[in-house]
Parts: structure tokens; sequence; C-alpha cells
């Protein structure tokens, strides 16, 4: 089994959002970040210092809508909160939507 060590003399770390971590990380200007997204693989490759991300905490996000109408029909499961993110849902008549 082969081991790689590694000295650490000076580390840059800023407070910012997931997007200014991540420019900073890529760049090489920072050397730990964190954020809410994980960077996409494309970027992490073409990053100026070789990048490793580790998984580390599951964020929770409360979801709020205002809706004119009767909203006891609007169902709002994991499947279809990750469709509308992904802009796969933009009606909120989707029959997925509605219960």
């Amino acid at each position: 089994m082969s081991t790689t060590s590694c000295t650490l003399k000076h580390s840059f770390v800023t407070s910012r959002g997931t997007s200014e971590s991540a420019k900073n990380i890529l760049s090489g200007t920072g050397d730990l970040g964190g954020g809410d997204a994980p960077i996409p693989e494309k970027q992490l490759k073409a990053a100026a210092h070789p990048t490793v991300e580790l998984p580390s905490v599951l964020v929770g996000i409360a979801v709020f809508y205002n809706l004119p109408g009767d909203l006891a029909g609007i169902r709002l499961s994991g499947p279809v909160l990750a469709n509308i993110y992904l802009g796969k849902t933009t009606s909120w008549r989707d029959p997925r939507s509605l219960s």
C-alpha cells in the first residue's frame, strides 16, 4: 500500500458563499472552502491544483410558495422538488405536482 504525505505550511480560508469558495479553490487562491452544492467534475479537473471534495453535511432547505387559489392539491415530494430545481417542472399544473 502506497501513502503520500503532505505538509501544509500555510492555509488560506475565507468565509464566503458557495460560488466564491469554489472560485477561490479552483483558481488556487484558497486552500479550504465550503458550500451547499458540489463543484461539477469538469471544473474540478480544470482546477489550478489537484482538488478534492469531501461531502460532510446535508443542508435542510425550507420551500415557500405563494400561489393564488386552493393549494390543497399541491404535492411537493422530494422528486417533484428536484425536478423544479432542475428546471424539468416549470408549471404548478404539472401532474407530478398535483395529488
